[in-house]
């Protein structure tokens, strides 16, 4: 039989946000990269870190997009950060629970150049607590 062993995913970017507690409406997490080439494929995987303050199943999210060329999208997304029972969908380790969400899959850059993703709560309350950090790593796709 025979296996192969891979390094894994080759990573074009990978930061980590810390929240400052309570997050509340207008505190942006940014994310600013660069792109170079426009012909890979990537996932951009977001990671949410939380510990056991965090009482609500979802993290209600407003994600604003900026590309090189200045144009913007928006948009609004509910992260699952539990399942129905109220158990965690990521991993845990003693008080704190980190759950990968694939935001983008196989996707491609239209442009090179900067490039920014704004990340705000967006939930019912104007502040909550909870969130320890957001991550966001973008893999090329081989």
């Amino acid at each position: 039989m025979l296996t192969w062993i891979s390094c894994g995913p080759k990573v074009m970017y990978e930061e980590s946000i810390k929240i400052a507690t309570p997050w509340s409406y207008d505190q942006g997490v940014d994310f600013i990269f660069n792109v170079d080439d426009t012909t890979s494929t990537y996932n951009l995987i977001l990671n949410v870190k939380y510990n056991q303050v965090f009482k609500y199943q979802n993290l209600y999210t407003k994600f604003n997009t900026r590309f090189p060329d200045g144009t913007k999208s928006n948009d609004i997304t509910s992260l699952d950060i539990r399942d129905l029972s109220g158990k965690s969908q990521g991993k845990c380790s003693g008080d704190y629970c980190t759950v990968p969400f694939l935001i983008q899959e196989q996707t491609h850059f239209k442009s090179t150049g900067e490039h920014q993703i704004q990340l705000f709560q967006y939930s019912r309350q104007d502040t909550i607590s909870g969130i320890e950090s957001i991550s966001l790593r973008i893999e090329e796709v081989e």
